[in-house]
């Protein structure tokens, strides 16, 4: 499942929430910020 999750990134943003992802990827922690703001 994670194997899986991290070969599709794209998925794994909708699929994964940023509490799984701490702070794996700068560039996927500054789009998650960005998607909270505009909520």
């Amino acid at each position: 499942n994670w194997d899986y999750q991290i070969n599709h990134p794209l998925r794994t943003r909708d699929n994964v929430s940023a509490d799984r992802w701490p702070l794996t990827s700068v560039k996927g922690l500054a789009l998650y910020k960005e998607a909270m703001k505009k909520v």
